[in-house]
């Protein structure tokens, strides 16, 4: 296909909703519209572009999980069992009981493996 023979629309609209017609109408009308390119997200841009739902998110919380559960071990292992500490009278035995400690490191753990 040569250069000449490739056209391109562009087009500038105010309202999201004139976006998702106009869109739907040249979907219709056999042309293929393949990008959108919005300060904000425009809600339900996928479904009228025509694009398949991706696995990220189930991804995302798999990997969210794994170091959640990481993070969990790491801190029980390293404040109950490999070098417990008695700071401030928290109790060296037991994890449950120590679990509000660990949160700030257990959510930064899970953050970082589900951006990951």
């Amino acid at each position: 296909m040569s250069a000449a023979s490739k056209k391109l629309v562009y087009g500038i609209f105010q309202d999201d909703d004139v976006v998702l017609q106009a869109i739907a109408t040249l979907r219709k009308k056999g042309l293929k519209v393949t990008d959108v390119i919005s300060p904000f997200p425009i809600h339900g841009i996928d479904h009228a572009l025509g694009l398949k739902r991706t696995r990220l998110a189930i991804c995302c919380f798999i990997y969210g999980l794994i170091g959640c559960s990481l993070a969990l071990t790491m801190v029980n292992y390293m404040n109950i069992f490999d070098w417990p500490m008695d700071i401030g009278g928290k109790p060296i035995f037991a994890f449950y009981k120590n679990l509000p400690a660990f949160i700030p490191v257990t959510f930064e753990s899970t953050v970082l493996c589900a951006a990951h």
